[in-house]
């Protein structure tokens, strides 16, 4: 539910940046409206984001570490990890 809502939450701050940005006016909104909403809806996406994290390291049920929530991939050990390693290696020999 978390990570389904903060992609919604990030999509919709991406189409809004693009929307902002763009050399078109909305015909019922204004451009300054579209720019507040847009920053509004982003600082929202950063704090949902922080507490979805923050909450799923302290979760005692998941037995997460700050460092999984940091870097990419940490939590990819034993089974899983060789896996990802095997599939980069076969996606890399066929690419290269």
């Amino acid at each position: 539910m978390g990570r389904t809502l903060a992609l919604i939450l990030l999509t919709a701050t991406v189409v809004l940046g693009i929307a902002s940005g763009g050399r078109t006016q909305p015909r019922r909104i204004d451009r300054f409206e579209v720019g507040l909403l847009h920053r509004n809806l982003s600082l929202l996406t950063l704090v949902f984001l922080l507490v979805h994290v923050v909450t799923a390291v302290l979760d005692p049920f998941v037995h997460l570490g700050w460092t999984v929530s940091v870097v990419p991939f940490g939590a990819l050990t034993g089974r899983s990890g060789s896996g990802w390693a095997r599939s980069r290696s076969i996606c890399c020999s066929r690419c290269c």
